[in-house]
Formats: C-alpha cells, structure tokens, sequence
C-alpha cells in the first residue's frame, strides 16, 4: 500500500502543536515557497489543507505547489511576526509578496471606459470603473 502525499501530510500535522509560530511551505525541490505566521499553528496549517480552502487562485496555486512544510514555535504572536518579516527577507519566497518587496499584489487593470481598453498593471485598487484581475 502506497503512503501519498496527502497521508503523510495529514499524519504530521497532528504532530504540530497549538503554540504561536511560524511555518514554511517548501516546493519539490525543498525551495521555501511561503512563510506564515499564527497565533495557532495547528488550527492554520490544518485550514490550509481542509477541502475548499484555497479561495483564490493564488492560495490555490500555493497549495499545488506544496510538497512540505516545517514550523517554529514562539513564545508570542509578537516573536511570530518578528520571525516571519525576517525569513521572507531572508528566503524572499515566491508567494509572500507583500513582505518581499514592500508592495502590494499586482492586479491586472482593464479600463472599460476608455474608447480603445488596454491591459495595465496596478498594485492599487480604486473604484474608476475599470475591471481588474488579481495575479498569483
């Protein structure tokens, strides 16, 4: 009997504990691919894995990826976000956008109104009527 993925993920998140820290998503390739931090690390590596999470196409694609993950218990949520600002400086992984380089999410932005639309990019969202699409 084969042991899946999904198996052992399961198996090992009984394993984490209901403390405050910091956890890591690796790829295939043991790359770091998001850091996280929780005042509950069991209860928000569980939700990460609960069927129909992945809400938006980027958690989506976060949760495709994953093929591990690792966790650093804190005495805080304080400590936590201490630790998390430093490992995405430190790992700068593909899915932590807003830490790695200070910005927002980048979205793509159709402006309708205009007589002949074309594609932009926009980090921020404003209400001009245009339509726009978040990017992974």
């Amino acid at each position: 009997m084969a042991v899946t993925l999904e198996d052992t993920i399961k198996r090992r998140l009984q394993a984490v504990p209901e403390t405050p820290g910091v956890y890591l998503f690796r790829d295939n390739r043991s790359q770091v691919i998001y850091v996280g931090k929780a005042l509950r690390l069991r209860d928000r590596l569980r939700s990460y894995f609960t069927p129909g999470y992945a809400q938006t196409a980027r958690v989506f694609e976060l949760i495709r990826k994953a093929n591990d993950f690792e966790f650093v218990t804190t005495a805080n949520e304080v400590e936590a976000l201490v630790l998390e600002n430093n490992l995405i400086k430190n790992y700068r992984p593909r899915f932590n956008i807003r830490l790695k380089d200070d910005k927002n999410y980048l979205y793509l932005k159709l402006p309708v109104t205009e007589e002949f639309p074309r594609v932009h990019y926009s980090r921020r969202v404003q209400n001009d009527g245009a339509r726009r699409c978040a990017q992974p």
